[in-house]
């Protein structure tokens, strides 16, 4: 990918990782982009060992029959035949390297949700999320989770679908998230 970007860029680009970090359940990388010594950018990646399970959990059965708007029944069905399992134990054990707690993670589903969403849904929720990581997650980065954003998108996409009115106004719906966050 260094090879590609110079040709791309046709100057010299220097990847440095100033940030690593393994778990038990995830590993954690961060790369520095410089361009012919000045600063581009940061990329960052997350990689999380997940198993598959031919069943949906009990506990997310709820989630299946609840109201909504979007996704249709059908659509919620084809994408609930399996689940994933992760070895990511709950915050109260998360610093135990012995346990042998583990999850269930919706992350399949979450990621066919967002392919369905619009063009329009997609851009409000990059400016939404970015909006959170600059402006909210800052201010206490222990107490203030990233999903949040992404569970409020979620439910809001449920909520008004692709072609609700509310994705008409790209600000306006982007000040709704802000205003359903608080």
């Amino acid at each position: 990918s260094k090879v590609l970007l110079e040709n791309i860029l046709g100057k010299k680009v220097e990847f440095r990782t100033p940030f690593g970090e393994i778990t038990k359940a995830t590993a954690a990388s961060e790369l520095d982009i410089f361009v012919d010594g000045d600063f581009l950018c940061t990329a960052s990646l997350d990689l999380a060992m997940m198993f598959e399970v031919k069943w949906w959990p009990s506990v997310a059965e709820p989630w299946l029959h609840r109201e909504r708007n979007w996704p249709s029944p059908d659509v919620i069905a084809n994408m609930t035949r399996q689940s994933y399992v992760i070895a990511k134990p709950s915050d109260d054990d998360k610093g135990n390297v012995h346990s042998t707690e583990v999850s269930y993670s919706l992350h399949a589903v979450e990621a066919e949700l967002a392919q369905l969403r619009s063009t329009t849904q997609q851009l409000v929720y990059l400016i939404f999320k970015a909006i959170i990581y600059h402006f909210i997650k800052p201010l206490n980065p222990d107490k203030i989770p990233s999903f949040w954003g992404k569970n409020l998108m979620l439910f809001t996409t449920e909520r008004y679908g692709p072609d609700d009115k509310l994705w008409g106004d790209i600000r306006g719906a982007v000040l709704h998230l802000l205003k359903e966050l608080l």
